[in-house]
């Protein structure tokens, strides 16, 4: 019976080369327990299109999807969403094999709930980077031993501090009003010669007053007789005035003398 089945499927795979795409995932060597540590993945691949495909391998709890673990893909640990970032290995007649590293890392708490047993798998990438859903294989069992996983030691280097400048705030310019310059009144100095020149004049007045004054309400000199007794002396100045005054009241008399008799004369000259 199960020879006729294989002549079977053996015959359509002949002559119907491209209906049957059945692939098939070994395990063919893993370590039993896992630490921390990374752990080598042996694999075989029949039945696949050739060309280049991609493995990655998944750890998880039996009964649930909640894969965890990376894959060193030669350049660095990868488990993100592209499937050509994993492991890379080419299919030449329809098979290949390949050895590769795998470690637990650091996952999540609702992926990994301590040490026990778990379930590993190999997940296949196409050349286009597409997950083949249609693989055929049986996962292994593998008990891991890290209660806690703590994340896997990495050769950081670590960063020089960068200076941070120092940025010096610029002080606001104020608007500050410039005084204007009071403009110099120069004072002239002709009020002021004009001023001495006046208290000048006024002074020469005032000193000629005085000594008019004086000359007028001073008293006549006395001389003293021979019999003892005191004689008025007219000074020489009021005795020329004095004489003016008598010459020039002579000559308006004269004066005016002559103008009546011309008068006198004019007055028989008409009768």
């Amino acid at each position: 019976m199960k020879l006729k089945i294989f002549l079977t499927c053996f015959f359509i795979s002949l002559l119907f080369p491209g209906y049957v795409k059945a692939v098939t995932i070994t395990i063919d060597d893993y370590p039993q327990t896992i630490s921390s540590e990374p752990f080598n993945v042996t694999v075989s691949v029949s039945g696949a299109q050739d060309g280049f495909n991609y493995l990655r391998a998944d750890l998880y709890k039996d009964g649930t999807q909640n894969y965890f673990g990376e894959t060193d893909n030669l350049t660095e640990w990868y488990s993100g969403s592209s499937g050509t970032s994993y492991y890379k290995i080419e299919i030449i007649n329809a098979t290949a094999s390949a050895t590769f590293r795998a470690r637990l890392n650091d996952p999540l708490p609702s992926n990994y709930v301590g040490s026990g047993e778990y379930k590993m798998r190999i997940r296949r990438y196409t050349s286009s980077g597409a997950q083949a859903s249609s693989d055929t294989q049986n996962p292994v069992t593998v008990n891991i031993t890290v209660s806690t996983p703590s994340p896997a030691p990495q050769q950081t280097s670590t960063p020089e501090p960068t200076a941070t400048p120092t940025i010096t705030p610029q002080p606001t310019p104020t608007a500050t009003a410039t005084p204007k310059p009071t403009p110099t009144v120069k004072s002239s100095p002709l009020p002021s010669l004009i001023a001495k020149e006046e208290e000048s004049i006024m002074d020469e007045e005032e000193k000629n007053m005085e000594v008019l004054g004086a000359n007028v309400t001073s008293p006549l000199p006395e001389t003293v007789t021979e019999d003892g007794g005191k004689k008025k002396e007219i000074p020489f100045v009021a005795a020329i005035f004095l004489v003016g005054g008598v010459v020039a009241f002579i000559l308006a008399g004269i004066s005016f003398a002559r103008i009546q008799k011309g008068d006198s004369a004019k007055t028989e000259n008409t009768t």
